[in-house]
């Protein structure tokens, strides 16, 4: 696992930053689930905050062109096969918080309907 990420700004709701034996317990889940072809196999990855409404993690990667990857655990005990677990990479913090904004556009559209 990487070094200690430091999270370089704040983070949206409904991110939130577990204590270190949970984040140490998400990155050894995520291990668990990662499939030899899956784009984080291998990489150096930090956990650094979970979404408090679903089993979105965010990562801090190196060993890769982006920086932050958040990704969707299954919580499957064995890896899963290619897209899971799904993963969408970041190559800011700043662009990681452009989509969490697109998430809530989006949430307050779907709202408003």
């Amino acid at each position: 696992m990487a070094d200690d990420a430091e999270i370089p700004g704040a983070l949206p709701e409904p991110w939130w930053v577990p204590s270190d034996i949970t984040l140490r317990g998400l990155e050894r889940q995520l291990a668990t689930e990662l499939g030899p072809d899956h784009t984080l196999h291998g990489c150096d990855v930090n956990a650094v905050a979970k979404r408090q409404d679903c089993d979105d993690v965010l990562f801090s990667v190196s060993g890769q062109p982006f920086r932050w990857a958040v990704v969707h655990l299954t919580w499957r005990d064995r890896p899963d096969t290619a897209p899971w677990p799904m993963t969408t990479a970041y190559v800011s913090f700043s662009e990681f918080l452009e989509g969490q904004s697109d998430l809530s556009d989006g949430a307050r559209a779907s709202e408003d309907d």
